[in-house]
């Protein structure tokens, strides 16, 4: 069934009631009140299911995080669901960075948003493609590697970042491990910051076996040359299978 045909009673009843007020049709409704019109509630479900509850940028699922249906148009046609083709799926992230400008305000102009939005996908495509460098080196000592990771400025750290990778990674190494190693609880990014970093330690013992801190925009790794724990090659896996692309070998 097309959107039209999903939502043509809904948008009959629509009209009828607008007209009684005195409007000739849906583009002279105060958009805010459109959004809250459930014609528009079943036409934004209707493109949700079309898209797979998928952002259209960057692929993220919409069953782990909010998602929106971005207008590329205001024309009678969109709000009435007879033109599907200028409405998508964004998540909110991709929705915010379309409908403002990196300071904050917002942007108006609709072919504006749309050059916006045709540029966040190349670049979203670019970095799946290419990848993002990531700069690596690595230092052993009698009692520890020390691994340093850190990389240049790129326009597709708009879709990810440093701490995500290393977040990932130590979700990661942690349940893989985690009858050996234990990590503080609640566990978030916001411990790379911290001056003693995200620690994991033995169970046994209560000695640190791996340290991960954020300084300047590096990641420094501290792995305990006596751990069994294998730290550093679940690092390589977590990057090889990433959208990161070491520019040497751990």
């Amino acid at each position: 069934m097309t959107l039209i045909e999903s939502v043509q009673p809904t948008l009959d009843k629509l009209k009828k009631r607008i007209e009684k007020e005195g409007l000739r049709d849906l583009t002279h409704l105060d958009y805010d009140r459109y959004l809250n019109t459930s014609l528009w509630s079943k036409i934004k479900h209707w493109i949700y299911e079309r898209d797979g509850h998928t952002c259209r940028i960057c692929s993220s699922e919409g069953r782990f995080i909010e998602m929106d249906v971005h207008h590329r148009s205001y024309d009678l046609d969109v709000l009435e669901g007879r033109n599907e083709e200028m409405l998508v799926t964004l998540c909110r992230r991709c929705h915010t960075l379309i409908e403002q400008y990196p300071d904050g305000r917002r942007r108006h102009d609709l072919q504006e948003k749309d050059v916006e939005y045709f540029r966040l996908i190349e670049i979203h495509t670019n970095m799946c493609r290419s990848g993002i460098p990531l700069n690596l080196s690595s230092k052993l000592t009698s009692r520890s590697i020390n691994i340093a990771l850190w990389h240049d400025q790129n326009e597709a750290l708009i879709f990810t970042s440093l701490e995500s990778l290393l977040f990932h990674y130590s979700m990661v190494v942690y349940h893989a491990n985690r009858e050996a190693i234990r990590i503080p609880m609640p566990f978030g990014r916001d411990r790379f910051h911290q001056k003693s970093g995200a620690r994991f330690f033995d169970r046994a013992d209560g000695k640190v076996l791996m340290s991960i801190r954020m300084v300047n925009g590096e990641a420094l790794i501290k792995i305990s040359s006596s751990t069994v724990v294998p730290f550093q090659d679940t690092l390589a896996e977590v990057i090889a299978d990433s959208v990161w692309k070491p520019t040497s070998s751990l």
